[in-house]
């Protein structure tokens, strides 16, 4: 190789660059990355960290809130119970006067009730309420609402509930005072108002309204008398007893112009314009009592009812109160009993709350003043009740006696029934029996009374002179009547009216007519007998009547012939013992009306099937309490021992109805069984029962209810069965209710409604007593009410109406349709009304 020769690799070659030509990187450190790396990591972790501490924490709260509310609603289950135990352990002790304001709140029943403001804890569904955490997580407020029905409608109201954590759960808790904040006065024309600042808000429209109120009460009530610096000091209370002090409107009425009510925050608040005016009535209800009761020198609380009473009916002209009653509060008063003394006993009350048993029957009274035109204002009315009652209505010119039947005429007018169309009136004549004494004797009366329903008016269909007793027994049908003088004396001097002879007479009196039964004469009344109705056969044909002849002491019975009735008298003949007809008068059961087991200590009488004019008797059967079971059936109560029983039940044989096979469907043993225990209403035991009678519901497929008792035990108890199916495969007994024994208990005639009055506890007489009225089909149960001794219930035939007597009214009473008509009774000595001739 030359020497001279230049060679050059290809690396060794210098070619020209090329353009934009990467340069070779120079080399540099590498920790920037490595921190960028580290702190990504850092972060990463951080935020990891972070979120498993957050859901750490956020499960801790979750755990708080969800024992918390635990604890919440174990307060609300307690104090909507009133489970005083339940609520006091959860219940925190750190101030005990707090505690027992909050218990007997809660054993009242009033923890949540607003009722003295006018609104009525309503139920719901509940809502999920709002916490509040402290973060400590030791103490917590819970907000939640409460529905309260208002005249209005429904409106809610927000409460806040102050928990703090205990040692074992969470405790309901007193706010501490920066709960409150601090005071704030509000100083307007006619009030200073003092309340709390958290309430601030609310408090100072109410401020503004109430000051407005009492303007407009000043310048809208007659002779109310404001003076001109009339000025009233309202503070809103934050503790809890100014609740319990509101119940009783006698805490308020004293304390004159310087008041106290709870703040909204106590009372509840509002969560929109509807639930604040039912607040604001609340409480200008309240201050508007206070102020009337001020400005009429009103002493608390004499007269409680009749102050309460007049001043609600200006609470209405105020225009914050509806109209006190509602024609369904009218309604009720129809069957209030209204007893001869009720208006002495409202006098001399001094409830002033809404909880006076007369409250509602005055304030109804007041506003029938009203609608006569009172002559005095409420106001000056109420100023002037430092007198006697009698003194203060004749002063006043409101009439003592209430008008008599006006102020009857004055409630149905106004209630549900008496605003409603009626359904078809009775077909039968509404009959009653008066007795007036014009203080002579011979100038007795007897009259007999059909009411006529277009005219709202009684007249008289029968008139008997008498100085003895008149019994007056409609027949079914053509306005007939069965009529029996006891003792009409006859006069020899009528100057001197003194009687010479006695008399003793039974006829049948038919458009003015009379049909001679019985007539006899002494100058001994002692040797005359009284002769009485005892049952019409359903065909209208045969009348039973019964006397007693003093000398003999026997009973006698008599079958009259009413088709054979003549001017001269009808045609009667004896019969072996009292007629029971089956309802389709074809068959006759006579009951003798001696004991055929003279030895035994319980009463057994022997009885006989007849046709349906007592011919062809036969002896049947020996025991009690005989009636039909439709029209082939009848039954009896039989005694086995002294404490054994059996309800025996016979069917009469078609083919040949002497041939009568009794068969035992029940003893006396069959009735404690199925007897529930009824500690809750009696704490007497009951070891064994008897059977007292029983009733037979004709359509009703073969019940027949059972009364039983046991005298000693039970005293004036009565245990009422039902027993289904009588003597059928599918028979069962059913317990249905007790039953006060000295009450009617009686079935409607298509065995469709039972009334049963079960017994009440009760210190006062006239008692009241609420009877139930009850639908057998259904079980259906509407309650109606009366005083004991007066109870008196009677069925029109057809079943469709129910008469229910009163004092001085009876209501007719529709129960298909729930509805009552009025019939008032402006004669006195008079026995309740009946069901007379179709």
């Amino acid at each position: 190789m030359s020497k001279n020769f230049d060679w050059q690799s290809l690396e060794d070659e210098k070619w020209p660059p090329e353009p934009n030509a990467p340069q070779e990187p120079r080399p540099q450190r590498r920790w920037p990355w490595l921190a960028l790396v580290g702190l990504l990591t850092i972060v990463a972790a951080g935020w990891f960290l972070y979120r498993q501490v957050n859901e750490q924490v956020t499960a801790a709260e979750t755990a708080v809130q969800t024992d918390l509310l635990a604890s919440h609603n174990l307060m609300l289950e307690a104090s909507n119970s009133g489970d005083a135990a339940l609520f006091l352990a959860i219940l925190s002790g750190s101030q005990p006067y707090w505690v027992d304001i909050q218990e007997q709140l809660v054993v009242d029943g009033r923890l949540w009730d607003r009722t003295p403001f006018g609104l009525t804890l309503a139920e719901s569904t509940q809502t999920p309420p709002t916490i509040n955490l402290t973060p400590d997580l030791r103490e917590a407020e819970v907000t939640f609402s409460l529905p309260y029905e208002t005249e209005n409608g429904i409106v809610e109201l927000q409460h806040t509930a102050v928990y703090r954590r205990g040692s074992s759960r969470w405790l309901y808790s007193p706010p501490k005072s920066d709960f409150w904040g601090s005071w704030i006065t509000n100083n307007g024309n006619m009030i200073t108002l003092i309340y709390p600042q958290r309430d601030a808000e609310i408090a100072e429209q109410l401020a503004f309204d109430l000051d407005e109120m009492l303007r407009q009460l000043c310048s809208t009530l007659p002779d109310i008398h404001c003076p001109g610096n009339l000025h009233v000091l309202l503070r809103l209370h934050t503790q809890p007893d100014i609740l319990a002090e509101a119940f009783d409107l006698a805490n308020l009425l004293p304390q004159g112009l310087r008041l106290a009510l709870p703040t909204p925050s106590l009372l509840g608040l509002p969560q929109d314009d509807a639930g604040y005016t039912a607040v604001y009535h609340g409480y200008a209800r309240q201050l508007a009592l206070a102020v009337i009761a001020n400005l009429v020198n009103y002493e608390c609380c004499e007269h409680g009812p009749f102050f309460r009473a007049m001043a609600d009916w200006q609470l209405v002209e105020l225009g914050l109160l509806e109209r006190p009653l509602t024609p369904d509060d009218y309604e009720q008063l129809l069957q209030a009993d209204f007893t001869s003394d009720w208006l002495m006993d409202a006098w001399r009350s001094k409830d002033v709350n809404e909880s006076d048993p007369y409250l509602r029957q005055i304030t109804a009274l007041v506003a029938y003043w009203q609608e006569g035109g009172l002559t005095d204002s409420l106001a000056t009315m109420q100023r002037d009740m430092d007198v006697g009652y009698v003194r203060w209505v004749n002063r006043h010119e409101i009439g003592e006696d209430l008008e008599g039947n006006e102020w009857f005429r004055f409630i149905y007018q106004n209630s549900i029934s008496g605003q409603t169309p009626p359904p078809p009136l009775p077909q039968n004549h509404l009959n009653m029996i008066c007795r007036t004494n014009a203080g002579q004797i011979a100038q007795n009366e007897t009259r007999l009374y059909d009411y006529d329903f277009d005219a709202g008016e009684w007249h008289v269909v029968l008139e008997v002179n008498d100085n003895g007793y008149v019994s007056i027994a409609p027949l079914l049908s053509a306005d007939t009547y069965f009529v029996s003088e006891y003792g009409n004396f006859i006069t020899d001097d009528p100057d001197t009216n003194m009687p010479s002879l006695t008399t003793s007479r039974s006829y049948v009196w038919q458009h003015g007519e009379i049909f001679p039964l019985y007539e006899a004469s002494d100058t001994n009344i002692n040797n005359l007998s009284n002769i009485f109705f005892n049952g019409l056969d359903p065909q209208e044909r045969y009348m039973g009547i019964g006397y007693w002849l003093p000398a003999d002491r026997h009973g006698h019975s008599l079958l009259v012939d009413l088709q054979s009735c003549t001017t001269t008298g009808c045609e009667q003949r004896e019969l072996p013992g009292w007629p029971i007809w089956s309802p389709d008068g074809t068959h006759m059961l006579m009951q003798t009306e001696e004991a055929l087991n003279p030895d035994t200590r319980w009463p057994e009488y022997g009885f006989y099937l007849a046709d349906a004019d007592g011919q062809n008797p036969v002896e049947v059967g020996l025991g009690a309490r005989l009636a039909w079971l439709g029209t082939q059936a009848f039954g009896y109560i039989h005694w086995m021992s002294e404490t054994e029983q059996e309800l025996v039940t016979a069917a009469i044989p078609t083919s040949d109805p002497s041939s009568v096979s009794p068969q035992t469907i029940l003893t006396n043993a069959d009735l404690l069984p199925a007897l529930p225990s009824l500690q809750n209403r009696n704490d007497t035991a009951v070891e064994w029962l008897n059977f007292s009678y029983f009733l037979f519901t004709s359509t009703r497929n073969g019940t027949i209810i059972i009364i039983a008792s046991n005298q000693i035990l039970t005293q004036d108890r009565e245990f009422v069965f039902l027993l289904h199916d009588a003597g059928q495969p599918t028979q069962s007994l059913e317990f249905l209710d007790e039953h006060f024994a000295g009450a009617p208990l009686l079935v409607s005639p298509d065995g469709r409604w039972l009334t049963l009055t079960p017994p009440q506890k009760s210190t006062a007489f006239p008692a009241t007593l609420t009877t139930t009225l009850i639908n057998l089909d259904t079980g259906e149960r509407q309650e109606l009410t009366g005083s004991y001794p007066y109870l008196h219930y009677h069925w029109s035939q057809e079943s469709d109406w129910l008469i229910q007597s009163f004092e001085s009214y009876a209501l007719l009473y529709a129960p298909s349709h729930d509805y009552r008509y009025l019939v008032t009774i402006p004669m006195t000595g008079c026995e309740p009304p009946f069901w007379g001739t179709q």
